[in-house]
């Protein structure tokens, strides 16, 4: 059986024998985008949620697919290295119309994924952009956030500029507290984070369009001339933030472990039962010691 990675289980991570959940603000899952399936377009792993498609850096639908943070057989990432021209340039890009795509009327949300960079970061590429929220890198590496317009300033020019290694990234958004929130993490560090900085922009003003992924839609400068140079993996939008604090960091770190190795469904029953043993033989053990 192939080991794939945990992409449906939005508000926990199974151990041997028990679930953590998340901590923090309420927040629901909106999209999840793993790019584990075959095709031209990603689905959607919350159910019956919109499709991605995927295109090259013509705008032909191809299947932009390379090998996912997790490195196990079956896992897969979006692969945005392979057609693009480099950081910040016409490149491959996903769309999503409607669905995810809409944050309309949006008082707080996160947006979190993966990316690993083939490039140095910067020249304005993209993680994903609609019209009127958007994610990308400034040319001094840091993130940047841009809310109806306006951008907030950028965030640490170091901790988001590793190349050749998979980053996890998280940003969140409070209207109501006027506030955006950065974190980074990586494969073997925990997410932390970066900054907080004022951010009142209020609601997010109502639009009609299509979320980009990977790049930014074609605009008077050219078609999708904001690429990411690289793969970005397990994409997800959420409705409401993860709270502050550890209870951030501890919540958005469950996020990014589901991406990650996850043991096959065998060896979870393995450390069930012995879970389950060494808690008997306690058991046993207090009750023979107890007068």
């Amino acid at each position: 059986m192939q080991a794939m990675k945990l992409h449906r289980v939005a508000f926990g991570i199974v151990c041997a024998s028990c679930v953590l959940p998340l901590r923090g603000e309420a927040q629901s899952l909106v999209a999840e985008y793993t790019f584990n399936d075959a095709g031209t377009s990603a689905a959607n792993a919350v159910g019956g949620g919109t499709a991605m498609g995927l295109f090259d850096a013509t705008g032909t639908a191809a299947s932009t697919r390379t090998a996912g943070v997790s490195g196990q057989s079956g896992d897969f990432a979006f692969d945005g290295h392979g057609y693009s021209g480099g950081m910040g340039t016409t490149g491959a890009y996903g769309v999503v119309t409607g669905g995810a795509a809409d944050f309309s009327g949006a008082t707080s949300f996160t947006v979190t994924g993966w990316y690993n960079a083939s490039s140095a970061i910067g020249s304005s590429a993209r993680l994903f952009a609609t019209s009127n929220v958007f994610v990308q890198f400034n040319s001094t590496q840091g993130l940047t956030l841009t809310v109806n317009g306006q951008t907030t300033g950028p965030t640490s020019t170091t901790l988001y500029s590793a190349t050749n290694a998979w980053t996890f990234f998280a940003v969140s958004y409070d209207s109501v507290l006027s506030k955006a929130s950065f974190y980074v993490g990586n494969s073997s560090s925990a997410v932390s984070l970066v900054a907080t900085l004022s951010f009142a922009e209020g609601a997010v003003s109502a639009y009609t369009g299509t979320l980009f992924f990977g790049n930014r839609g074609s605009t008077s400068n050219g078609p999708n001339d904001r690429s990411f140079d690289g793969s970005l993996d397990d994409f997800r939008v959420y409705s409401g933030t993860f709270g502050a604090g550890a209870a951030a960091d501890g919540g958005l770190d469950t996020v990014r472990l589901q991406a990650l190795a996850v043991p096959e469904p065998g060896t979870l029953s393995v450390l069930s039962f012995a879970g389950l043993l060494g808690a008997s033989w306690a058991w046993r053990r207090r009750l023979a010691v107890s007068p």
